[in-house]
């Protein structure tokens, strides 16, 4: 059996905001509403970023956390099997993702995108990454996408042309996400 509760508020008819004119009635313009203010809110000392693949749908999301309190500070919307790597000074976190081009099957595409950690704002979003390696191996395996200690280069496994078994690595600029080298 359901039960449904409804509930009706009423108030008086009249609206402080209407002037009446002979029997026309017209509503005088509302008060402008303020426009909202950012406050900055300062990120912790320690954060944990967390891969969250959704149960492999096709959006995940990756989830900043404090690492005294365990709140959630940020949430980063991308797309199915993210990786990430981060810049030196933590400031810029790198994503690669998936996603196939019809819903169900289709050729599955890579993509590189960046985000400023310290304000969640997306930098760059779409750059194509070719044949990267979606799948981690048992029981996590070696990164597949990471940045060089300088964070002069980032690093992104990649499927061989003729064989999937045959694993390659592109050497990435960190700026314009273009291959430098591969092997």
């Amino acid at each position: 059996m359901a039960i449904a509760v409804v509930v009706l508020l009423t108030t008086e008819c009249a609206d402080p905001t209407e002037t009446h004119i002979g029997s026309i009635t017209k509503n005088a313009p509302p008060d402008p509403i303020p426009a909202p203010t950012a406050v900055s809110r300062a990120l912790p000392a320690e954060l944990i970023y967390i891969i969250d693949p959704s149960g492999g749908d096709l959006v995940s999301n990756i989830v900043a956390r404090d690492a005294v309190t365990g709140n959630t500070v940020r949430t980063y919307r991308v797309r199915y099997t993210p990786s990430i790597a981060f810049s030196p000074d933590g400031n810029t976190m790198f994503a690669t993702d998936s996603y196939r081009s019809r819903v169900t099957h289709g050729n599955m595409n890579g993509y590189i995108s960046s985000f400023d950690t310290r304000t969640g704002s997306l930098l760059s979003d779409d750059v194509p990454l070719t044949e990267r390696t979606r799948y981690k191996f048992c029981p996590i395996g070696d990164p597949m996408f990471f940045a060089s200690d300088d964070g002069d280069v980032l690093f992104a496994h990649k499927y061989g042309e003729q064989n999937a078994s045959d694993i390659r690595i592109s050497v990435l600029d960190p700026s314009s996400f273009e291959v430098i080298n591969e092997s």
